[in-house]
Formats: structure tokens, sequence, C-alpha cells
């Protein structure tokens, strides 16, 4: 029967009755009737009409011919009622009494009839298919016209057969009911095909049926259903018929004013009985069906003085009386006690056997298929229910309304339940025991329930369980044995405290089946299997014997997914598997603090892919505060044969493998003094888990810091300090002592300056960080971190707002000051950031005053960034720091070339080595080359690398690879350094802005130095000096107007707190405008500007008008600079001879644009304009002697234009590597031009050199005695300083 479905239950039922009724039929014609060699001296003929009786020479007269006349009625006399319908208006009961041997039997013609059809007469329509159930009557009726009955009282040898009475019913005082059929001490008593129905009170109503007596092939349906005595309607729940679909249980019949039903059978002592034979009772292929009694007339005091309807046997007798019931159907009976089937017994030793039991649909307060009843401690009966099946039963009352069979038991019994099936029964269970005694001994082994090779299937949600053990109290022991039976549906088993109630369990299979035992002993053995079950247990005792496996089961909301054990013990023995149990604490087994498992040699007991939500995936274990026992218990000398295996288990919270029970400070045995870690250890084996979680843990938790990395101390006090409205974050772990591992707890948070709790948090299984409520207030407050009885004391520091924050005077939490949010910066005092959506700079001045400037000097600040106030230099690039990033963070330097700071040592101040041989080597290459102003060329080479030099950090964004090449060749024609090096240790801005002046200075007084020695040596005149010495002016110009705009370039910083501006050097803002060292410098660039920036270009674009004037005393000076002038005006034509003051100028505006503005765009536009004003003049004046060198400015020109272009495409974003690409091709090609016109005449020079000594090699060669004169023409030209010849 096991995995029988839900629509198998339905089909047992059709199978069952059609085996019933096939049956029925062979019996009715194979065997014939009981007794006819049974001699009668009397004869008599029933018939329904006198007509009937011309061929019968017997006496022949209608029924109530009879029994008008009791003397027919004698010994050894037969009444043979003809076929018809024979009416019996008596009134009254027809009293047959201390005679023998009579029979009463009429036509065996048999029709078949169904219940639906009784159901129809009744006047309601039939319940579906299960109305179906068919049963034969006999052709010869008695139909009752006014309530009468039959009495046969005193009798040996009674025969009934082939008879259906219908209507009947009548009072009788031999048996104070009412009933159909009284008999009362009948000995062999053979009653077949006897149909009774519709009666008054019980069909069949029996006292002391004795001998060898026979009740079979009959059918009792619908007695003591009187349509007219409504009371109420009976309601129960629902049940499936065959088809798997609910259709209504409420019985459509109704309570009766009368104690009756189908049939009731009693045996007492009240009656002279013999003693000295055995008395059996055969009931056989018997239908039972419709039974109605006085249901809801009588309270219910659970003593039986109303019994079932269907079939009910008391047993209130001193003599032993066996009584065996096979192939009954019962159907549809309502009673008070076992609608369908009812047994008492209330003295002597008894045994009573039940085979082929269908019962379905019955209806009663307790035990609607089979009620049992045994009292007092006299009455010792034996059960045997065999091959029975229970269907779709109601036991109403909820305390002890067993669905199919309900034992009550209150002196010991035996009871054999074999090859049984019960399914879909609506109760407190199918299988009740309720035992309720106070004698008995509890030193012997009184009486077992067996229950073998029977099916449990589901049944109605409402039903509490399918076997349920019920004990008020006991004296007695008693065993319940399950053998190799399928449960779907759960197992209650209630003992009595301190007796034995053994529950034991063979090769079962558990479905959806949880036992809950109280007060018992369960025994699982042999090769059982839990599915989605478990046992949930309180002061009881489970052994795990043999072959056993648990798997699948769930007690998400509880504890112990297999097994709970709560005041209990486990013990386990042989092979266990707990496999994919889920429950919140203990996925396979929860232990509390009094219960215990023990190990008896051999175990083998595996626990795998065991889930418990919060802790203990496999095992649980509540840690007992007053014992130091282990929760285990084995014998140290069985240990090699003890082995617990545990794989892929998880806990959502800690302790995948195990939570609880100290295993490593425990006593594991009084006897023998062994390290219980060891012990633990050695019987266990740990295979893969998830590392999310502690494999073994427990409780008594304490809080660890996370960033010690010495052993953990738990910690009980600290300090932190906040800012108001600051989130209190504290990051922690909650450890364990067992095995470290981890465990996630409550904690409290106490306030003392409100002294009540203010916060309730859960922590979790790693280290993590916690936001820890308090109170919002100045000064120190006091917070109490409860997680264990002593707590973490935390004293709280509130602190002023910091740097750009101020208080909300009505929050009291730090906002943003209002002039930062005005400028689009927003403040999170969480983490005390600022958002800088820009290129602002905020901070504190070199006072401490909190000021803030938009945009940042240069490249100094980050752009978009989140900007931590208590490291403002946070927001600066290339570790810079200070007051507008101004200058470098901790020991680092200032480097030249970048803006970038370093760690530089002293050593590198070995470079003035090299920029000395740099300098020579620079003012070397112009004298060898001769390429100078002289030559129109290089004005547009130097504007071009002047224009992109200013645009560096637009041009070359991100100096790398290539783009770093060319940027450090753009940097070296403008005479800076252009690389990123040290100078010296301690190099500050200020320093730096000094050390721009030295190297032009160096080179420029290297070319004095060449012209004063010209002087002194023809040779060296001939270098043509001043053209160089002009050409290095002309470089540094640029180089040096850099740094003088530098020099004058202020920052007002706009404080937050003041309405005074605070004036800073913009080179460093960390100096104070024209304050200390600023002042000197601000002095020195004054001078040079006077002196040099503004005379320089002036006088070149004044040439004319201060040569014209040259007379004038004041004027004379212009003369002594004419050479130097004219190396400049050499290329131009006459009347653009100003020209070369014209392009310094361009270049001043332009500067300050680049220092003044921080836009990009406007940067590039300014350059744009300035270059087209400048070429559409060049090119429209034609200012150019050469026009070669017209073209090749303009081409310099057109080139910044694309670059400067590009730039501004890059903007709208056009793709970024193709604007690269552009410009990398743009000044790689302005380079190639610029080498090409410094080395091709020198290259062309050499190559004509060599090409002459190989013609004059020939013609040595050729001629050797010749006497030539040789010309050497040259094309080298003479380097003289134009425009000095006479």
């Amino acid at each position: 029967m096991a995995g029988c479905s839900a629509m198998d239950y339905m089909q047992i039922s059709a199978v069952k009755a059609s085996s019933f009724l096939s049956v029925f039929i062979l019996v009715a014609i194979l065997v014939t009737s009981h007794s006819t060699a049974q001699q009668y001296d009397n004869t008599y003929y029933v018939t329904p009409n006198v007509s009937m009786c011309t061929n019968i020479t017997e006496p022949c007269q209608e029924f109530r011919t009879y029994f008008n006349n009791i003397s027919y009625f004698q010994s050894k006399t037969q009444f043979i009622f003809l076929p018809g319908v024979h009416l019996f208006d008596l009134g009254s009961v027809l009293s047959v009494q201390d005679i023998m041997d009579i029979r009463l039997v009429g036509s065996e013609n048999l029709t078949q009839r169904s219940v639906a059809e009784n159901v129809k007469e009744y006047g309601f329509n039939p319940y579906g298919e299960d109305d179906n159930i068919t049963y034969f009557q006999s052709s010869t009726i008695i139909l009752c016209t006014n309530l009468s009955g039959l009495l046969f009282s005193n009798i040996t040898n009674l025969t009934l057969a082939y008879l259906t009475l219908l209507n009947c019913g009548q009072y009788s005082s031999v048996t104070s009911q009412n009933a159909s059929i009284h008999i009362s001490s009948v000995y062999n008593l053979y009653m077949e095909s006897v149909s009774v129905q519709n009666s008054t009170g019980y069909g069949l109503l029996g006292v002391n049926v004795l001998g060898q007596s026979h009740i079979m092939r009959s059918s009792y349906v619908g007695n003591n259903q009187i349509v007219k005595d409504i009371l109420q309607r009976v309601n129960i729940s629902n049940c499936r018929n065959e088809t798997g679909t609910l259709y209504n249980r409420d019985r459509p019949f109704y309570s009766s004013n009368y104690t009756g039903g189908n049939i009731y059978l009693h045996y007492d002592n009240d009656h002279n009985v013999n003693t000295t034979i055995s008395h059996r009772l055969n009931i056989s292929f018997i239908l039972v069906a419709l039974g109605m009694d006085a249901f809801f007339n009588i309270s219910y005091d659970k003593t039986p003085n109303i019994f079932g309807t269907g079939l009910s046997l008391v047993l209130d007798q001193s003599y032993n009386v066996t009584i065996s019931i096979n192939s009954l159907v019962a159907y549809r009976n309502q009673g008070l006690h076992g609608a369908n089937l009812c047994i008492s017994v209330s003295s002597s030793t008894s045994e009573v056997t039940l085979t082929n039991i269908f019962s379905s649909y019955a209806t009663s307060l307790v035990s609607g298929a089979l009620y049992s009843l045994t009292s007092p401690s006299t009455a010792s009966p034996e059960y045997i229910i065999k091959d029975s099946t229970f269907l779709c039963n109601y036991g109403a009352y909820s305390d002890a309304g067993g669905s199919s069979l309900a034992f009550i038991i209150t002196s010991p019994q035996s009871c054999t339940v074999e090859n049984c099936t019960f399914a879909q029964d609506d109760g407190v269970s199918s299988f009740l025991i309720y035992i309720n005694s106070t004698t008995g001994s509890t030193t012997s082994n009184n009486k077992i329930i067996s229950i073998n090779d029977c099916s449990f299937f589901s049944m109605i949600k409402y039903t509490i369980a399918n076997i349920y053990l019920d004990t008020i109290y006991n004296n007695f022991d008693i065993w319940i044995q399950v053998s190799n039976c399928y449960i779907q549906g759960n197992i209650q088993l209630t003992g009595y405290p301190n007796t034995n109630e053994y529950f034991t369990m063979y090769d079962s299979t558990f479905l959806q089946s949880t036992i809950f035992a109280y007060d018992t002993i369960i025994s699982i053995e042999g090769n059982s299997t839990f599915i989605e079950s478990g046992i949930n247990t309180l002061n009881s005792k489970v052994y795990l014997n043999g072959n056993n496996t648990f798997t699948n089961n769930n007690a998400v909301s509880g504890s112990g997914g297999a097994i709970s054990l709560v005041g209990s013990s486990l013990n386990f023995t042989g092979y266990s598997k707990f496999i994919n149990n889920t429950a919140s604490y203990g996925g396979a087994i929860y232990v509390d603090s009094s219960s215990s498992i023990s190990f008896t040699s051999p175990t083998n007991a595996s626990f795998i892919n065991n889930t418990a939500f919060l802790t203990g995936g496999a095992i649980y274990v509540v840690t007992s505060v007053t014992s130091n026992t282990c929760f285990y218990i084995l014998n140290i000398a069985d240990i090699e044969d003890i082995h617990l295996y545990f794989e892929g288990n998880y806990a959502g919270d800690a302790g995948s493998v195990l939570y609880g029970g100290n295993i490593d400070t425990c006593q594991v045995d009084p006897n023998f003094i062994v390290p219980s870690s060891l012990v633990f250890d050695n019987i266990t084996r740990i295979g893969h888990h998830d590392n999310s979680t502690s494999l073994i843990s427990s409780d008594s938790p304490c809080i660890y810091s996370c960033n010690t990395s010495t052993s953990p101390v738990c910690l009980t006090s600290g300090s932190v300090s906040i800012y108001p409205g600051q989130t209190l974050q504290l990051s922690f772990v909650v450890t364990l002592g067992q095995r470290n591992g981890t465990v996630p707890t409550v904690i409290v948070v106490y306030s003392n300056a409100v002294n009540q709790v203010i916060g309730v948090l859960r922590t979790l299984k790693q280290c993590s960080s916690y936001v820890i409520p308090y109170e919002l207030m100045n000064g120190t407050l006091n917070l109490k971190i409860q997680y264990n009885p002593n707590g973490y004391i935390l004293n709280l520091l509130i602190l002023p707002c910091p740097t750009l924050f101020i208080q909300n005077n009505v929050s009291a939490s730090c906002i943003c000051d209002p002039l930062l949010q005005k400028n689009n910066l927003v403040c999170n005092i969480s983490d005390v950031m600022v958002l800088n959506k820009g290129n602002i700079w905020i901070g504190l001045t070199s006072k401490g005053v909190p000021a803030f400037q938009d945009p940042c000097p240069f490249d100094y600040c980050a752009k978009d960034k989140t900007i931590n106030v208590l490291d403002l230099d946070s927001q600066c690039n290339y570790s810079r720091g200070g007051v507008l990033c101004g200058q470098c963070q901790g020991n680092l330097s200032m480097t030249f070339g970048t803006s970038q700071c370093a760690s530089c040592s002293n050593y590198y101040l070995l470079l003035i080595l090299v920029f000395m041989i740099m300098g020579v080597v620079l003012v070397g290459v112009l004298l060898l080359f001769s390429f100078t102003v002289t030559n129109g060329a290089l004005n547009g080479i130097v504007m071009y690398a002047n224009f992109i030099r200013i645009s560096d950090t637009i041009f070359f964004p991100n100096r790398s690879g290539y783009s770093y090449f060319l940027s450090t060749i753009i940097a070296w024609i403008n005479l800076d350094l252009g690389i990123e090096v040290c100078f010296y240790d301690g190099m500050t801005s200020y320093a730096k802005t000094w050390l721009q002046f030295v190297f032009p200075a160096y080179v420029l007084s290297l070319v004095g130095g060449v012209i004063f020695a010209g002087q002194y040596s023809s040779w060296i005149s001939k270098l043509n000096a001043v053209p160089v010495l002009s050409t290095l002016v002309l470089l540094s110009y640029s180089k040096i107007l850099r740094t003088i705009i530098t020099i004058f370039s202020p920052v007002s910083l706009d404080t937050l707190n003041s309405s005074s501006d605070f004036l800073v050097w913009q080179y460093d803002g960390n100096v104070n405008y024209l304050e200390g060292e600023h002042f000197l410098l601000f002095i020195f660039g004054l001078l040079v500007t006077i002196f040099f920036i503004i005379p320089y270009p002036t006088i070149l674009l004044m040439t004319s008008w201060l040569q014209a004037r040259s007379r004038w005393r004041c004027l004379q000076w212009v003369n002594k600079l004419k050479p130097f002038i004219d190396c400049y005006q050499a290329p131009f034509k006459d009347r653009y001879r100003f020209w070369p003051g014209v392009l310094l100028f361009i270049r001043l505006p332009l500067y300050l644009v680049f220092i003044l503005s921080d836009s990009t765009a406007v940067k590039m536009l300014s350059i744009i304009f300035s270059v087209l004003l400048y070429l559409i003049i060049m090119v429209g004046l034609s200012v150019y002697k050469n026009g070669s060198v017209l073209l090749l400015e303009t081409i310099f020109a057109a080139n910044i234009l694309i670059l400067s272009a590009t730039v501004l495409a890059s903007n709208d974003n056009i793709s970024v590597q193709l604007c690269e690409a552009i410009k990398s091709f743009d000044i790689s090609y302005s380079l190639f031009l610029m080498a090409m016109i410094v080395t091709y005449p020198r290259l062309k020079w050499i190559i004509h050199t060599l090409l002459r000594k190989k013609v004059s090699s020939v013609n040595d060669e050729t001629q050797p005695f010749a006497n030539r004169d040789i010309e050497i023409i040259s094309d080298f030209p003479e380097y003289r300083e134009p425009l000095l010849d006479d």
C-alpha cells in the first residue's frame, strides 16, 4: 500500500465493495439454505394472499393469522414465507419464547438493490458514486404498516433466512429497546440473507447470541432513520470521491429521538447462560449502512451509554465469547461512539477477530469506523483486525475523536492490526489509543498493540495525527509496535509520567509525518525512512537502531528538522542518515539543555546538506548553565566504533555543523579523564561546507574588535568621538569561545542621558560595521551596548562641527556652510565629506580661516571629487597640499618640468653640471648652425613653440608615451626642462620661481662672454655671436614673461565666516601676496618688468622712430643697440621693420588670458583669434622679404589653428582617439619642419664639401705633375653679422 495516491483511496473502496458483492452472488448460488435436513414437526406456509395457497397441501395462511395466534409458534416448527409482500400490522412485538428448533425462511429469489435507492426513498439526493454500493434482498418482504417487531427469547436453534423486513421496529420489555428483530438468549442462531431496512430503533437487537451462531449474507440499511423526527443536520468536512474532486460530506440524514441503529449485540450475565460450552458468533458478508442514532440529544461524558449504529458489540459477560466478523461493509452510519462498528468489553477475556472490514464515511463523536472500549481491570480482550480498509471516516470530538479506530483502554489488552488501509480520515486521528487505567502491573509486559503492514494515507488538514496515543492515567506497560507500514500524516504519542508507553517502529516509511512524543519511549528499528517527517519529543526516550534515514524533513518555524529533544534522550546504534532536513534551529537535531544524545557501539551517523535558517545547521544544543556534562554520552572504550560525518550542512547565522554543547570543556565520561575536544574530534569527520558561516559555534557572545591582529580580547569599554548628526558606526564581531566561531546576536543600546533603551540591533555573522543610535547633544554621552549582563560601555564625545560645516539650529546636526551650498558643493556629515562638483578649492588659509577659491589654480586640484574635510589635501593632485594645493605634502619636494611633488635628495644638485653643459651645447649649436633671428624662419618657430607651451596641459592632458616626447621637445625650445626631475630636497614653489631666471641668465652670459672675447680674437669674432645673443633673448623672453606673470598673479580667497577676502599668491597659496618672501620676489619681478619685459618689445616696435631721433642726447644709446636690433629686422621689408615688436606684444595678452582664465574654450578661442588676426595681417602686408619664410610661418600658424580647433572639437564628444592622433601628427609635422630648417644649410655645405674633395682627388691622379691653379668654390655662407659691414 505504500505510495498509494489519493485516487487510489477511492479505487480501494470500489474494489472492496465490488468484491463483497461478488461473494454475495457466489454464495447465494452455491450454498443451500441452512439446516434443510433439520426435521420439523410443523410446517406452515405464509402467503401474502390466500389465493396463492391453491397448490399447497400444508397449512397456508396470511401472516396475521399466525401472529395473532401465538400457539402456532412451537418447538420444531418452520414457517415458509412465499414471495411477495407480507403485511405485519400487529402494532406490538410478536414474542416467540422458550422453544427449540424454529425456522422462518422466505424465498431464495434475491434482487439487487443500491444504497442510493434507499437515499432517494428518504427524500434526498444520493451522495455520489459511493452510494452505488449494492446489496441483496429477498423477494419475501415483511412490511410493517404499524410499528411491529419480532422477539425470539430463550430459543435453541433459531433460523431466519431469506427475509426482508421494512419499516418495522417496536419496543420490547425483554431488551428494553426498539428493534425490528429482538433476539435474547438464543443458542445457535443462524441468520442468512436477511435484509432489515428503515427500522424504528435497531434493525437487529441481540442479547446473548450464544452457542455456535452465524449471521451471514445479510444487510441492514437505514435503520432508525425517522424523517418525521428531524432535529438538526450533521455537518462535517469534505472528502474526495473516485475522481479526486471534492464533494460535500454533509449528511442529508437527521438524528432521531430513538436509540437505535442497524445491529446491536450484547452479552451479559443477567440471563442463565451455559458456561460449560464454547460460545462463538460468526458474522460474515454483512452490509450495515445509513444507520442513525440519537446523536445530539445525549451529552458526552466519555461514558459509552450509547453506541454505534452500524454494528455494536457489547461484551459484558463473565464467560468467554469468540467473535469473528468477516467481510463487513459499514457505510455512512452515524452514532455517538463507533458509528460503523463499536465494541465494548467490560469483563472476562474475549477474542474479537475482524477480517475484510470496509468502513467508510462514518460520522461519530468518537471514532466513526471502529470504537473499542475495555473496562474495568478484569477485562483483557484480544483484538485482531486484518485486511481491512477505513476510508473517509469522521470523529468529531476534539479530545478523543479517532476517525477510524479508537481503542479506549482502561485495562491491559492486546490488539493486532494487519494489512489495513486508512485514508482521508477526519478527526483527531485515524488510529486513536486512549488509556485511562489505575490498575495493572508496571513490572511485566502487559499487552501489545501491533500495527503491521498497514498504510496510513493523508488525512483532512484538521486532523492532529494518523496514530494518536493519549494517556490520561496509566499503571501498566503498553507496547505499540508499527512494522512495515507506510504512514503519511502525523503520529502523536502522549504517555503518563513515570510509566512505560513503548512505541516501536520496524522497517516503516514515514511521509510528511511528524511523531510528537510526550512521556513515551520510541524505538526505531530495522530500515525505517522518514521523508518530510520528523520526531518531536518531550520527556521521552528515542532509540535509533538499525538503518534509518531522515530526509527532507522540515521544521522551518521550529527546532529540529528531523528530531527535536526537550527533556528527552536520543540513542544511536547502527546506521543513521540525516539528509536535506530544515529548521530554524538545528536543521537535523535540536537538543535542549535537559536532553542528551548517547552513542552505542557501533554507530555511524551521517549529516548531509541539512539547513538551519538561524543556528545549528546539523545539530543545535542548548548549553546547560548548571552542568558541565557533554550533550553526548558514550563509553570511551567504544570510541573507535562511533563515527559522525558532516558534509554540506549550512546555518544562516552560525554553527553549520554544531551550535552549542561546550565540546571543548564539557565532561564526556566521569570515569575517564580525557579532553572532550579530543573525543569529539576523534568521532567526527567534517567534509566540505560553505565557509561563509562558522562550522562550530555557541552562545555566550563577546564583542571583539575587527582590527586586532593579536589574540582577541573581549571588549568591555571604549570611547569614540563624532560630529553632531554623524552616523555612529562601530566595527566589531561577536565571536564565541567554542572553536572561535562567530554568531549574530541582538544587542541593546542604552543611553544614560535619557535613562532608556534607544535602539536594538542584530549583529551579523562576520566582522561588520554597525550603526549605533545615540541622543544628539553636546558634551560626553555614555552608551551601554548590552549583549550580555555586563555589556560594552562606550563613552561618546560629541565634537563641534568640523571645518566648512556649521550646526543647524533646528536639528542640531552639522550642515554645509551656506556659502559652499551656493557654489554647488554638497556636504555630508556622516562621512565628513564635501562633494566638489567642479574645480573649486576649499580649505583653511594660512591663518586658519575657512575659505574657498573657484577655480583652483592650474592643475593643482582634482575636479569633481569628494573631499574629506579632515584631510583637505585629498582634493589636491600630485601629492600637493596646503592652501590652493600650492605646496608639497610631508617631506616631498617640488620638481622641475611638472607640477608633481616627489621625494628628493640633495644629490640632485649635481644636475647643475648638466644644466651648465646644456647651456654650452645650446649656444654652440646656435653658433655652429647659425640658426638665429636673422633667418626669418625662426620667428614662426618660436611663436609656435611659445603658443604650444602655454597650452601644454590642454594639448597634452596625459603626458605619457609619444605625447610626453612631443611635450618635452616643445619645452626645450622654450628653455624649459620639460621632464620631471628633482633639484634638491625641500624645494618649494617659491624657490622654483627664482630658479626660472637662472638658466636664461646663464646662456645669455655665455654669449656675452663670447662677444667680449671676440674683441680679443679675430677667430671668435667670426662666430657671429650678436645674432646668437638676439636669438637667446627672444627664446628667453617668453619664459621670463610667463614667470613674471606668475609672480604678479594674486588670488582672492573667499572666506566663509568673514566679509573680507584673503589675498594669496596664485602659484603657492601658502604665501601671502606682497607679504614676507613674496614681497622680495615681487620687487625683483617688477624690476625685470621695468628693465626687460616692457622695454624689449617696445624698442623693437619703435625702432624707426627711435633711430630717427638718435641724435637726441637722451636717445644716443639707440645707436649702440643697432647691431642687436638689426638682427631682428633683417628678414622684414624696410617698411615693416617694426614687425618683431608686434610679434612680442601679441604674446602678452594671450599669456594673461591663460593665467586668468580657467576655461579651455576661452583659451583656445583666444589663440584662434590672435593667430587669425596675426595671420591675416602678415599675409595681407607680406611683411617678409623672402616669400618662402612667409609661407613657412603661415604653415605654423595654420598648424596652431588646427590644434586649437581639435581641442574644441574634443569637447564636443568627437572621438578622443581621433583628436589625439590629429594633435600628435600636427605637432610632429611642425617639429620636422623645424629640424629641416635648422639642419638644411649645414647638411648642404657638408655634401658639397665632400663632392669637391672627390673631384680634386681624381684630377690629381690624372695630372700628377701638372701645375694647376685650384679655385675653391664654396656655397657655405659667411657667418658675418648682418648690417655690420661698411
